[in-house]
């Protein structure tokens, strides 16, 4: 995921939006890299659900609340603190690059490996959508109001994935 120039709402919600399919991949991939744990595998199922819906709140946002605001521009977002290190290659399932490195799908996902990566996004996503409430405030309140929900909801998936 290139590092993204966070200057105005347009590229904000662009961000926003390639950070959720992000989330829906690598959701989907430790869905089914934890078979063997039935809860596990549940819990990742339901948050790869939950980032969809997220996407597709954030299109009908864009859609609808930011037609004319698109190209209004935002100060003080740093891009590169909202990239996450971990990348997922292939379809669902294939491997994840951590870094430089690009182990195979079980050596990434299992064990521990594969929720750290998943806290390490739900971390950045929060950080992310709260600090763009910050710049949204300024010039559309109800947009910034989605943001804030969606950084509690990121706070709570970090909660509930544990490790």
């Amino acid at each position: 995921m290139p590092v993204p120039e966070l200057t105005t709402f347009g590229a904000l919600i662009r961000h926003a939006l390639a950070l959720e399919e992000f989330a829906v991949e690598l959701y989907k991939g430790l869905e089914q890299s934890y078979q063997g744990n039935a809860d596990l595998s549940r819990v990742f199922a339901d948050l790869a659900a939950q980032h969809g819906a997220r996407q597709k709140l954030l299109e009908r946002t864009r859609r609808e609340k930011l037609s004319e605001m698109i190209l209004e521009p935002i100060e003080g977002l740093d891009g590169r603190l909202y990239v996450p290190k971990v990348h997922v290659t292939g379809a669902p399932g294939a491997a994840i690059q951590h870094g430089e490195t690009a182990p195979d799908s079980e050596t990434a996902l299992a064990g521990k490996g594969g929720i750290a990566f998943a806290r390490e996004l739900e971390g950045i996503c929060a950080r992310f959508y709260l600090d763009s409430a910050r710049a949204a405030r300024m010039v559309l309140a109800e947009v910034s109001k989605v943001f804030e929900r969606l950084a509690e909801d990121n706070r709570k998936n970090s909660d509930m994935i544990g490790g």
